[in-house]
């Protein structure tokens, strides 16, 4: 199952739409945590989840990237400061291939958020 996180494609609307469900979901989790656990143990627990929210910020970049017509590895200029502000509007702003690619077909048109966070490769 953790390798259909990072097969096939999705559109630019799919990615943006995950991106700021994941940004809104660990806003949610922090709050929750902060006010029934407290800071410390909230902290921990957050810490905890935003793995998670991190490994599927990642599954949505590297399928954005598929889309375009490129390797997931090039996610890892998320990591370089500056770098990922540019890559990351990239990502977002530039159109897919019209064709099928060596990553599948043609993402259907549409918002299909379900499959955006649950590949159905």
């Amino acid at each position: 199952m953790f390798t259909r996180l990072f097969k096939g494609r999705i559109t630019r609307l799919d990615y943006f739409l995950g991106s700021v469900l994941a940004g809104i979901a660990a806003w949610a989790i922090a709050l929750i945590f902060e006010t029934l656990f407290g800071s410390v143990v909230g902290a921990v627990a957050f810490m905890l989840v935003y793995a998670l929210l991190i490994l599927v910020s990642f599954s949505l970049v590297v399928r954005r990237l598929h889309d375009i017509g490129v390797s997931g590895w090039w996610s890892l200029l998320l990591l370089v400061p500056f770098v990922n502000l540019a890559f990351g509007l990239y990502i977002l702003f530039r159109r897919g291939a019209q064709v099928e690619n060596a990553f599948g077909s043609v993402p259907p048109s549409g918002v299909d958020l379900l499959g955006t966070f649950f590949p159905r490769v």
